[in-house]
């Protein structure tokens, strides 16, 4: 065995042995939205790798837990327009195709319940195709006080340009985005930006998670991965400027969750269709 790859076994070890001691709050509460989801998923349509498209009523959910994107399938599908990837938007563009085409669904909820992020860039994309306008985000670098500002301009029609056409509304659906304390990051970014956009937020408050993430390795392979000194913020050195406006997570206009007998958060009614679909035509009529 070569050096690299015995120290890639030893990596991998180490990350199973340190398994045991992850966080456990969120670990739990991940689990018991997995079991909760089951009945939802069970009746779902798979549209792609752990995506997936449920309808109830006028309402559809789709359900991915990653910000996930596989850019080798993009430059395919650019080339010749024959499979949308396999990856967070892809899966997203077969979801909405379904709910645009089926004519008794008018609101489609983004379930993000147990979605702890991934690439920023996806959370912007989203958002340009939600709004019809381009996500401006902000990082405070903590240490030097300097924010950087950066624009996600999309070719949200999928036609390889960018220009005034990406700023059309595609399709004639109202959306919300379903969220818990699970909802992590980038993740957790989304609801953050669409609230203040007017998209209907519904669940539990989602969970924070603003900074960047830094890796390193100890010399017996064990993976640290910290939070960094970039975090996201909005509207920095504005008046009235909230630093936890993103890191306190998104509160749900419509809430899903109660607070059981013994004080754990009591999550049976997360995922029931008939609440999301009442709470959705309940905040577009008052809009």
């Amino acid at each position: 065995m070569d050096g690299g790859a015995e120290l890639l076994d030893r990596i991998q070890a180490a990350n199973e042995d340190m398994k045991p001691y992850s966080p456990p709050e969120k670990t739990f509460i991940s689990f018991q939205l997995k079991e909760q989801r089951k009945k939802l998923l069970s009746e779902a349509t798979t549209i792609g790798t752990d995506a997936y498209y449920t309808i109830s009523g006028d309402t559809a959910v789709y359900t991915f837990d990653s910000f996930n994107q596989d850019v080798e399938a993009w430059k395919a599908y650019m080339a010749d327009r024959k499979e949308l990837p396999d990856d967070a938007i892809g899966n997203l563009f077969e979801a909405l195709e379904m709910a645009s085409s089926d004519p008794s669904i008018k609101n489609i909820v983004i379930d993000l319940t147990t979605n702890e992020g991934g690439y920023l860039g996806i959370a912007g994309f989203i958002y340009s195709l939600i709004t019809g306008e381009s996500l401006v985000s902000e990082q405070l670098n903590t240490i030097t006080g300097e924010v950087s500002k950066g624009s996600a301009i999309c070719d949200i029609n999928l036609d390889g340009k960018f220009d005034d056409a990406d700023h059309a509304k595609l399709y004639d659906l109202n959306f919300g985005v379903l969220t818990s304390a699970c909802t992590f990051s980038s993740g957790n970014y989304l609801p953050v930006v669409l609230k203040d956009a007017g998209v209907a937020i519904l669940g539990e408050r989602s969970g924070g998670g603003v900074c960047n993430l830094v890796q390193a390795a100890t010399a017996d392979g064990i993976i640290i991965t910290t939070s960094g000194n970039t975090k996201m913020v909005m509207g920095y050195g504005e008046p009235g400027y909230d630093e936890l406006k993103v890191e306190g997570g998104a509160e749900p206009d419509i809430g899903l969750t109660s607070e059981g007998p013994d004080g754990a958060t009591d999550y049976s009614k997360i995922y029931d269709l008939k609440l999301i679909s009442e709470g959705m035509n309940s905040f577009y009529a008052s809009a």
